[in-house]
């Protein structure tokens, strides 16, 4: 390889590695949101049987709140599963562009995202 071409594949790859990082700190961010918002949902999806078991009962008024809270941590979750779906996307279209200034396969994933991987990889087949 010339030695302008291995500049041409070093400034791309420069430019790449900012872009990888970017999308991979944003779908890790989302990752996380989506899931803090799934386990809120679940907290109080648990409030009212919570309340039953010990010998309560919610009234109409805090059990409508309940649900209205529940439905709006709904609406956010699957916001977040676009988002993420999103970033992942775009991470694997730049999995391929460096792969092709390297001339050869360039794996991102290292087994430490499996769960944000395999959550992607589930909104990508729905497509």
């Amino acid at each position: 390889m010339s030695g302008e071409m291995a500049d041409v594949r070093a400034i791309a790859l420069i430019r790449l590695a900012r872009e990888f990082q970017h999308a991979y700190e944003h779908w890790l961010w989302a990752w996380a949101k989506l899931k803090s918002y799934q386990k809120v949902k679940r907290l109080l999806e648990g409030l009212e049987n919570h309340c039953l078991c010990r010998g309560g009962k919610l009234s109409e008024d805090v059990e409508k709140e309940v649900k209205g809270e529940i439905a709006s941590w709904n609406f956010r979750i699957n916001g977040e599963a676009w988002e993420l779906c999103r970033y992942y996307a775009n991470l694997r279209r730049l999995e391929r562009e460096i792969a092709k200034v390297l001339d050869e396969p360039w794996e991102w994933r290292d087994g430490s995202e499996g769960d944000a991987v395999w959550e992607s990889k589930k909104c990508s087949e729905q497509e």
